[in-house]
């Protein structure tokens, strides 16, 4: 009977001690009710209003679109140089000019041969058709007609070529005299008459009229 008591006992302060330890344990925050409060933290600033725009600075150069450095086509000495430094020039004006001597006898050397040969073309003409009349009347042989036929094609060859030369020639002489190709200002000298001019080498630069351009370095 009494060892009965003890068991009962021994059962009831187990349970006892299960509750007490479950009681004791930490309870999850998410089985928290949904109307607690919860702590925020909340950052405040002042509202300013401006009309500025933000803004950047940069370096530029401004310059003109249209620019040339211009130079002959010809070596030859300057003979004479027609615009100063700062001079305002239009387009086709001559600004410089080399001399030009050797260039107008290399002319008229080619003139002179063109002439001759066209000369001498005329009256191979003339053969060949006095050659076919008579060989048409059997009194030329082929012979004496094929040397005339030749003789004339040959001609006609060394004129095309004579006239290609003239027309060299004058291109050449052309190059001796030095144009501005547009409206602008010269802005720079960089030789003198007397002086030898290289081909392709600057004598002066030239700054044109009409747009400009902004060059900007930004890195």
């Amino acid at each position: 009977m009494k060892i009965k008591r003890y068991i009962n006992l021994i059962v009831g302060l187990s349970f006892l001690a299960v509750a007490v330890v479950l009681w004791a344990m930490p309870t999850d925050s998410n089985s928290a009710p949904d109307n607690v409060a919860r702590s925020a933290r909340v950052l405040l600033d002042r509202v300013r209003l401006t009309h500025s725009r933000p803004s950047a600075r940069f370096a530029g150069v401004t310059q003109a679109k249209n620019r040339a450095v211009l130079s002959f086509a010809v070596p030859a000495r300057v003979a004479r140089r027609l615009v100063e430094s700062g001079s305002r020039v239009q387009a086709g004006q001559i600004l410089a000019r080399l001399e030009d001597g050797e260039f107008r006898n290399a002319l008229d050397l080619a003139r002179a041969s063109v002439n001759e040969l066209e000369a001498q073309a005329t009256q191979a003409k003339r053969d060949l058709q006095r050659i076919r009349k008579l060989y048409a009347a059997h009194v030329a042989t082929v012979s004496d007609l094929e040397k005339t036929e030749t003789r004339q094609a040959a001609l006609e060859a060394s004129l095309q070529a004579a006239r290609a030369r003239m027309k060299e020639s004058r291109r050449v002489l052309d190059e001796t005299v030095l144009r501005a190709p547009f409206n602008g200002t010269i802005t720079a000298l960089k030789i003198q008459a007397g002086e030898w001019a290289v081909p392709g080498r600057g004598v002066m630069e030239l700054t044109g009229d009409g747009p400009v351009e902004l060059l900007v370095e930004v890195r």
